[in-house]
Parts: structure tokens; sequence; C-alpha cells
């Protein structure tokens, strides 16, 4: 088994390839560029650097959303050009379940918060129960402040949209900002590919025109058109 792993739902951008055996590749990349000019160059090098080609996969996995638009797009049309060319199925993940995952065995709650447009946040509380995340909350597209009124205990806060607002949740939150080190900011294409292994041994795959971006909040086109709207409404 080979499993190529692509996550582009946030700024910084990560996959991995997985065999049987455990990792074998993994990038993770945060640079001032977009993952359109970034994703393939390092599946390409992603590949030569494990000696490996893209007829070698078993299964392509994708993180679907929620984050960046844009992001969630390449990455989704990447999983699927390369799934379409080499007859793959697909394995889909949401960014905040992956992000859940990357603290496994937690006894403090977990929240997962990815970057939103406009200052908003992507968040999601979850409790690990019989070695695995469960969700307590449904998913959020929220203001900080008001992501602290979901916060009634001791929480592990992390994830690529916590830096701007960590010290605010920290000031007001007291003891029940839980910190962790800022690696776990980072989202892991090499958890994705763990559990795109499960999903592939237990068949629960889809076929790559099912590997569709998940939007939570409102897009840019949306927003623009809605206040264009409003504006047509306001003239006399």
């Amino acid at each position: 088994m080979l499993i190529l792993a692509i996550d582009t739902a946030s700024p910084t951008g990560s996959t991995a390839l997985r065999n049987d055996s455990g990792l074998v590749a993994l990038i993770t990349v945060s640079v001032d560029q977009t993952h359109s000019e970034g994703l393939m160059p390092a599946v390409d090098d992603l590949f030569n650097r494990a000696r490996l080609k893209p007829d070698d996969l078993t299964a392509v996995a994708c993180v679907t959303g929620p984050g960046s638009y844009t992001g969630l797009r390449i990455g989704a049309a990447a999983a699927q050009g390369i799934a379409f060319a080499n007859h793959l199925p697909c394995a889909a993940f949401t960014s905040l379940d992956v992000l859940a995952w990357s603290v496994p065995h937690a006894v403090y709650p977990v929240c997962p918060v990815l970057p939103a447009r406009k200052g908003w946040l992507y968040a999601r509380l979850y409790r690990w129960i019989d070695a695995n995340p469960q969700p307590i909350t449904d998913e959020l597209y929220i203001k900080p402040d008001e992501l602290i009124t979901q916060i009634q205990e001791p929480t592990l806060i992390y994830g690529p949209g916590l830096n701007p607002y960590r010290i605010m949740l920290q000031e007001i939150l007291g003891d029940a900002f839980v910190n962790l080190p800022l690696v776990f900011d980072s989202p892991r294409a090499d958890i994705l590919a763990e559990l795109a292994a499960r999903a592939v041994r237990e068949g629960n795959t889809i076929d790559p025109e099912q590997l569709l971006p998940h939007y939570l909040g409102p897009s840019q086109a949306e927003i623009n058109w809605k206040k264009r709207q409003r504006q047509r409404g306001e003239q006399p």
C-alpha cells in the first residue's frame, strides 16, 4: 500500500507518502506563495526523494475543508487529477478532524482552529473517548471573542489560525487555555495519510469525482455579491 496525502487547507501546505510500514516522506512548507505555485513541485519532490512514482500509489487522500477557499480547490483538483490519471480511489477527511487526531489520547478537550476570512476562525471542540477524538460541538465559523464562550473547562487550543489571537485568548481564558508546543500549530499530512490507510483497509474510500471542497463560511465572491446587492438596494 502507498498513500499520497495532501493538506492545503491553511497557508501551510503539507504532503506525505505512507506505505504499510509507516511514513515514507513528509514535506511541510509555510512560505509566501500560493499553493498553486508550491503544491505540485512539493509532490514531485516527495516522489523523487522517496524514489517512487505515482504509478506506485494505492490511493490519494486530501482534506476537504473547512479552510482556505483557494487552497482547498487547489488541493482537491491536484488529488483528483492524480487519482483520475492513475485510476485510484480517494479518501477525504475534514481539516479539523485531522488536526484533532494530531493530539492523541488528550486528557483535556482539544480545540483545533484554522484561519478564516476577515479575522474569523474555523474551529471545533473534541474529547478523546475510546481512542478516538469525538466532536462535542458542530464545526464553527466564529469570531475569536465568540470562541471564548465555547470554552467551559481547561482545553488544548492550537492550530494554524491561533497565533494572532494566542495572547488575547490566554489572557481572557487563564487556566482554561492549555498550551501546546508551537509544532502542533502546523498541519500534518502524515496523520492524514495514516487515517487514509485505515480507510483503504476498511473500504471507506470514494471515487475521485466525489472529492469536493467543504466550505463552512461564505466565499469572498459570495460576500462581494451580497455587498453589491445591498448597495443596489440602497440606491434611489
